[in-house]
């Protein structure tokens, strides 16, 4: 059977219509169906090999900007497997982030403080905090960029927002958010 690579992934591929969709006049398309379903929306978790919408949901975004390649439930079951089986490179990050001044909790007076002075809206996307009680507390500058805990560098945040947050300070993740239409 005679293969064919796929224009936009480079993988060679059988070339037949299970692979590459048929154009009208009879020839195989460029890109193969995976890509092709990428283009369109949908994306193949490159894990469990399931296919899903692309979107904040079921892909989580990179820094550099894009969505994974891996979906978000595969990721949390990799993550949770590496830390039970790594428990002292856990202890490492916390040790690391306690040295650079950080902490892993604050008390329920700061959180009050920034819900007040933020009128419970959300510095990272700009919309509401509907629960208090989940809201995240982060870092406009990350303490891996020498920012501090003191209050003016702290702000509430949604859970989803912080995560996707990282180690961006405030203003990058503005642009980041500008560059992936989440406005």
């Amino acid at each position: 059977m005679e293969n064919k690579v796929c224009d936009k992934c480079g993988v060679a591929k059988p070339a037949t219509d299970d692979y590459f969709p048929t154009m009208p006049r009879g020839t195989l398309r460029h890109s193969c169906r995976i890509c092709m379903n990428e283009r369109k929306g949908y994306k193949f978790c490159k894990k469990c090999g399931v296919e899903k919408p692309v979107n904040r949901d079921n892909f989580g975004g990179q820094k550099r900007g894009g969505f994974r390649g891996t979906c978000r439930a595969c990721m949390r079951a990799y993550t949770a497997k590496h830390t039970r089986e790594n428990p002292e490179m856990m202890g490492k990050r916390i040790e690391k982030r306690r040295a650079q001044g950080g902490r892993t909790t604050f008390p329920e007076e700061t959180r009050v403080v920034l819900w007040n002075r933020n009128r419970g809206i959300c510095l990272l996307c700009n919309k509401p905090i509907s629960d208090f009680a989940s809201a995240h507390v982060d870092h406009m500058t990350p303490v891996a960029k020498g920012g501090t805990n003191n209050l003016d560098n702290l702000c509430l945040a949604h859970v989803q927002c912080n995560k996707e947050k990282h180690n961006k300070t405030l203003s990058e993740h503005w642009e980041w958010r500008r560059i992936h239409n989440l406005n």
